[in-house]
């Protein structure tokens, strides 16, 4: 992992293995380090590993400059990576059976009368060493299946828990009820279409309420993303932000107005303190978007990634068919693997379906069609008519028309009629 970066770490995450499975506390060390500088797209080499573990305090406790070089200079067997790893694996589940003995058996002594309690303790610590095993998620119970079901409907009915996740976008939710966790949203759109806008406003409203979210972005900087979300979050007109002073004149001002400027100034503060990292990942393969985002899920507990878009991320796969499934597959495990909902970004092709998107549509809980005048020699062209839920897995929404456009002004969207062929307005002011 210390030589070879790019195969090796991303292959370690494929194997299963994090800092736990290693015994001793120093290989742990190094091992966070190592995944922690890669997501990070920083530098993994002797020199600048020796000193960051002296500038973290740590260096000591890896065993000094020695062992790391110790480490670092092994001969490489890159063939023999995979065996080692299993038996890395191997000895942390035989550690893992022991301590679940000995935890065991401290239960039987401290509460000899309670056998059912300790049965199923020691049955879930099986089932779970079992799943590490096998590379699989616990196999849960059908008792606990049946049990929290009916815990959530309880919950439920005495309106201690909400039947909408996390908000999204009024009119989208009256269907698709929020964002839940374990799930993927594709939001397909034409080119400029305003799939980005969505994806972002979704974003910037989850924040504002302490929701953690992330978002990938492997087209826009993080600064004309910020600028979008400073102005989404605000709700004024966007040339205010971007061209003030021309704003000024063509609104017969010298200059912006003081509500303009408490407005924006307003969200600056809440935008700092919000729990949001905006993130150009160091390269558009798969395994590089994927750690990047169990990276957010570790250090901040996100939410919601959204990765813009699906068709720049590169797979090793060799053909496009292949490749698009390897991507879909990865964001769908990890998604259910960290229990967030991930808004990946798809263009769409000629006959408006998403873009080599068979596999992505097939996997995804929701698809999300953002619709557009697309006849060329119309007045209208590219003008946004209505948005389509295209697949709904979960509420039977599927092929539904929802009322929203893109209010360009806000660069939000909004409720609102299609008016492209009554010759009205189309995109509705922000009052």
């Amino acid at each position: 992992m210390l030589q070879d970066p790019a195969q090796f770490i991303p292959l370690a995450s494929e194997h299963g293995l994090t800092e736990a499975h290693f015994y001793l506390q120093s290989h742990q060390i190094i091992f966070r380090q190592a995944a922690d500088s890669f997501d990070a797209g920083e530098a993994i080499d002797l020199v600048t590993l020796v000193q960051k573990f002296l500038d973290l305090g740590l260096l000591d406790r890896v065993g000094g400059p020695a062992a790391v070089c110790e480490i670092y200079s092994y001969a490489l067997m890159s063939d023999a990576f995979s065996h080692h790893a299993g038996i890395i694996r191997d000895k942390f589940i035989m550690r893992s059976m022991l301590n679940l003995c000995a935890e065991t058996t401290q239960q039987v002594y401290d509460a000899p009368d309670e056998a059912q309690d300790t049965l199923q303790t020691l049955e879930r610590g099986i089932t779970s060493i079992a799943a590490v095993a096998s590379g699989a998620a616990p196999i849960l119970t059908l008792k606990t299946i049946i049990l929290e079901s009916v815990d959530q409907f309880e919950r439920r009915a005495k309106g201690s828990q909400d039947t909408v996740g996390i908000p999204t976008i009024g009119p989208l939710d009256m269907y698709l009820k929020g964002i839940h966790p374990g799930r993927v949203w594709i939001i397909g759109a034409y080119p400029g279409g305003g799939k980005s806008v969505m994806a972002s406003q979704i974003i910037v409203d989850a924040v504002l309420s302490d929701r953690p979210c992330l978002f990938l972005s492997l087209e826009m900087s993080e600064r004309d993303l910020m600028d979008r979300m400073i102005i989404q979050a605000s709700r004024v007109d966007a040339r205010a932000f971007t061209e003030p002073r021309e704003y000024a004149r063509e609104n017969g001002t010298g200059e912006i107005s003081t509500g303009l400027v408490r407005a924006i100034k307003g969200v600056v503060p809440r935008l700092v303190a919000a729990p949001l990292r905006l993130q150009r990942p160091a390269n558009r393969n798969i395994s590089t978007i994927i750690s990047c985002i169990r990276r957010a899920h570790r250090e901040m507990g996100i939410k919601i990634a959204a990765v813009d878009y699906l068709q720049l991320i590169r797979a090793k796969s060799d053909n496009k068919e292949a490749e698009v499934s390897e991507i879909s597959h990865a964001l769908q495990e990890v998604a259910q693997d960290l229990q967030i909902t991930v808004l990946a970004l798809s263009q769409l092709n000629a006959e408006g379906d998403t873009k080599h998107g068979r596999v992505i549509e097939e996997d995804a809980d929701a698809v999300i069609s953002i619709i557009q005048d697309r006849d060329k020699a119309s007045e209208t062209y590219k003008q946004h008519r209505h948005v389509v839920i295209a697949k709904d897995r979960h509420y039977g929404s599927e092929g539904t028309r929802v009322p929203l456009i893109l209010n360009r002004e806000t660069i939000r969207f909004v409720q609102g009629e299609d008016s492209t062929k009554a010759g009205g307005k189309t995109f509705p002011k922000n009052k």
